[in-house]
């Protein structure tokens, strides 16, 4: 039960960090923050940036 909560509070630390990503403004900064973020949570977002710049968030939730 132990390992459930500390996944979910994993996730919800993980999440909440995407979404303050997501507030800031577009530029460099912001993709190695994105990159940043992934690395310290490998098992709960992924990334992968496409060649126009855009990228792909896939968030691992249970």
């Amino acid at each position: 039960m132990a390992k459930s909560s500390e996944w979910d509070e994993r996730v919800s630390a993980a999440l909440a960090e995407l979404e303050h990503w997501r507030s800031l403004p577009k530029g460099e900064h912001r993709r190695e923050s994105l990159e940043k973020l992934a690395a310290a949570y490998p098992d709960v977002i992924t990334v992968e940036w496409l060649p126009d710049n855009r990228v792909i968030i896939t968030e691992c939730l249970g």
